[in-house]
C-alpha cells in the first residue's frame, strides 16, 4: 500500500466531527482514517497528495486546522491495525540536518513496534502499537524523545469507536 500523505484535522466545533467522518469515509483517495485524542480529532491516511483531496479536507465544515504531511519516503508501509493493544499516532518534527540514520534506528529498535512509519514534509509520522497506554509513553520517553534531531514530538491516541 503506497501512502501519499498523513492529514491531521482539528475541528473548532466538535459537533462537526460526526458529519466530517462520514464525508472523509466517502472521499476517493482516503486509505484510512482514525479518531484520535490529543492535538487533533482525526488522522487521515491518503493514497496520494492530489491538491483536490487536500482541498476537500480543508472544506469540511467546522474545520479549525489541517496539518498536511506529504510522504517523502515510506519506512514501514501501513498495514491493517491488529485488534489487540492500543495505538498512537506519533508525529516528530525533526531537524533535517540531524535526520541521518534515524529512520533505520527507529525500525530496528525492538521497543518500537511500528504499524506505519514515514518521512514526510513535516518530519516523521508513524503509528506505534503497545500493550497499554503507558507502554507506548515509556517507549516514546525512552527511545524517541531523546533522539538527536527530534525538535518536538506529538502523540495522539487512536480511539477505536467500535469500543465506545
Amino acid at each position: 500500500m503506497s501512502t501519499g500523505a498523513f492529514a491531521f484535522l482539528l475541528f473548532s466545533d466538535p459537533s462537526h466531527l460526526e458529519p466530517a467522518v462520514e464525508a472523509v469515509r466517502a472521499m476517493d483517495g482516503v486509505l484510512s482514517w482514525h479518531a484520535v485524542e490529543g492535538h487533533y480529532h482525526l488522522a487521515v491516511l491518503t493514497a496520494d497528495t492530489h491538491p483536490q483531496l487536500e482541498a476537500q479536507l480543508r472544506a469540511l465544515p467546522g474545520l479549525g486546522d489541517l496539518h498536511w504531511c506529504a510522504v517523502k519516503q515510506e519506512v514501514v508501509a501501513p498495514r491493517e491495525l491488529a485488534p489487540e493493544g492500543v495505538r498512537a499516532v506519533v508525529h516528530m518534527e525533526t531537524d533535517g540536518a540531524l535526520l541521518g540514520g534515524m529512520p533505520k534506528h527507529l525500525v530496528e529498535h525492538e521497543a518500537l513496534p511500528w504499524e506505519a512509519l514515514a518521512i514526510t514534509t513535516h518530519g516523521i509520522v508513524g503509528v506505534l502499537r503497545g500493550e497499554m497506554f503507558d507502554s507506548i509513553d515509556r517507549a516514546i520517553n525512552a527511545h524517541l524523545q531523546p533522539l538527536d534531531g527530534v525538535l518536538r514530538l506529538k502523540r495522539d491516541w487512536i480511539i477505536d469507536l467500535t469500543q465506545l
